[in-house]
């Protein structure tokens, strides 16, 4: 009996070895077909391998641009809500998302790659024919901007809609959740497709909408024109988020390397281009550039 305990001892000692020899074979052959990432979006299962819609969002044409011919990550998606998204990102030591602003509680959340896409600022939206028409135009500073702040303050009954699912940006998003403008404010429910908004806007149910140019519907109204804003940026970048976690960081440095091979090549640019107005193309260039390189090392 005293004589079988080594060898009892010596061959759990090797099934363990082979059980370790296995995983790391497995998970080299893993490596080798690419780092496994978890996109958690609006994007079906089968988005990549679809043909794209006509009306396909600019972050989703750059993600496509991303992954195309891309071997070294092995994405999959999985169709949620934005708030789901992030809460199952958080989870998921692989789980990503892409096209998120920069936030400083997202910041303390997540790992950041590089600025993934670069668009023209966040407007406000209103109708010429809208009783805070003229009102607006009125407020304009010097550089034609105006201050949704000042804006809401000084007019108590303008009322805004918004998407509750939504972040419009660090600025925008405070002053949206200040106690005294809560009067102004008309919150769809989480998720709203942003075509309920324009709709919203076009049948006078809510004075004003934010938004950005890129997601202007193909067909806007004539009498619909929009405003900049002092607290947005006249270029906003976003970003692909991605769990704090090992492989979190392996996967932004794939990430990283393809947005930093292709963010300058035609059709990285071409996809940007296409949702800018002509006589505005050759000034956001220069701020596309500048921003897109913004955190280069």
């Amino acid at each position: 009996m005293l004589q079988a305990r080594p060898y009892v001892s010596h061959k759990f000692a090797l099934v363990i070895s082979l059980l370790s020899l296995c995983c790391c074979v497995k998970y080299a052959l893993a490596t080798e077909a690419g780092v496994p990432v978890a996109f958690y979006s609006k994007m079906s299962a089968d988005w990549l391998n679809s043909e794209p819609t006509p009306n396909e969002l600019l972050s989703y044409q750059a993600l496509r641009l991303l992954l195309q011919d891309n071997d070294n990550l092995k994405p999959h998606f999985v169709q949620v809500s934005h708030s789901r998204a992030e809460r199952l990102t958080r989870q998921d030591p692989s789980g990503c998302l892409a096209g998120v602003l920069d936030l400083p509680q997202r910041r303390q959340q997540f790992s950041f790659s590089l600025p993934f896409t670069a668009v023209q600022g966040i407007r406000l939206y209103i109708n010429t024919n809208n009783r805070f028409a003229a009102v607006i135009a009125q407020q304009q500073n010097a550089a034609g901007a105006v201050s949704l702040s000042s804006l809401l303050m000084q007019h108590r009954t303008l009322l805004i809609g918004v998407d509750q699912d939504r972040s419009y940006g660090q600025a925008l998003d405070t002053i949206l959740r200040e106690p005294a403008l809560q009067r102004n404010i008309l919150f769809r429910q989480s998720g709203a497709k942003i075509g309920e908004l324009w709709r919203m806007l076009e049948e006078g149910r809510v004075d004003v909408i934010l938004e950005y140019p890129f997601m202007q519907p193909d067909l806007l109204p004539a009498q619909t024109v929009s405003q900049q804003l002092t607290e947005a940026p006249a270029v906003e970048t976003a970003y692909i988020a991605c769990n704090n976690s090992p492989q979190g960081q392996a996967i932004l440095e794939q990430i990283n390397r393809e947005i930093q091979a292709k963010r300058f090549l035609p059709a990285y640019l071409d996809i940007h281009l296409a949702v800018v107005a002509a006589g505005q193309q050759q000034q956001y260039l220069q701020q596309y550039r500048q921003a897109m390189q913004s955190e280069d090392n």
